[in-house]
């Protein structure tokens, strides 16, 4: 996530089942790559998952990723990174910020189980294949301020229809296959 400078310490919520194989470590190594997923520089993170908090130093790519269900991400990120919940096959619901300004390439790509994501006004860019194969979303709605859609970024997801303002600057190629239902 890249966080806008008047907001540098919030912290990002996720949700996701702990089973009694689960190690503490395994937790907290998750978190530390996920932070760094998200950010591709080194962070500090405060790590909570029932064990109790610690700090940990962002590490490699997530290993649990498929375990997240839920991801709450504060005011102030503007942008969430290349890759940041990448084949998150599990996640069904997030809760995007209204200082979202840019969803990155393949942040979101092949989250198939992925049924609510809040558009919101103020989003701007949907990066190449940003939402790609994201098929269960229900009801999806691009907000007004989209300026630019990157090439299959909403491939298969299942809008019922599609409203394009004089904002829009860029249409990737195949940014919208596999997409319209119900018209």
């Amino acid at each position: 996530l890249a966080y806008n400078d008047r907001y540098p310490s919030n912290s990002v919520m996720l949700r996701m089942p702990v089973d009694s194989k689960t190690t503490v470590k395994e937790v907290e190594d998750y978190f530390v790559s996920l932070a760094m997923s998200f950010n591709k520089q080194h962070v500090i993170r405060r790590v909570k998952e029932g064990f109790g908090s610690q700090f940990a130093e962002i590490g490699e790519k997530p290993k649990l990723r498929d375990k997240i269900i839920e991801a709450y991400i504060p005011d102030g990120v503007v942008s969430i990174a290349d890759e940041g919940f990448w084949n998150c096959q599990e996640l069904r619901k997030v809760v995007l910020p209204r200082t979202l300004k840019e969803i990155g390439y393949e942040s979101f790509r092949n989250c198939y189980q992925l049924e609510e994501m809040n558009l919101l006004e103020g989003l701007e860019t949907i990066g190449v294949r940003g939402l790609y194969y994201c098929s269960a979303l229900k009801d999806p709605k691009l907000p007004s301020t989209i300026r630019k859609i990157g090439a299959q970024a909403c491939e298969t997801v299942p809008f019922k229809s599609l409203v394009f303002t004089d904002k829009l600057e860029e249409l990737g190629d195949r940014a919208f296959t596999l997409t319209l239902t119900g018209l």
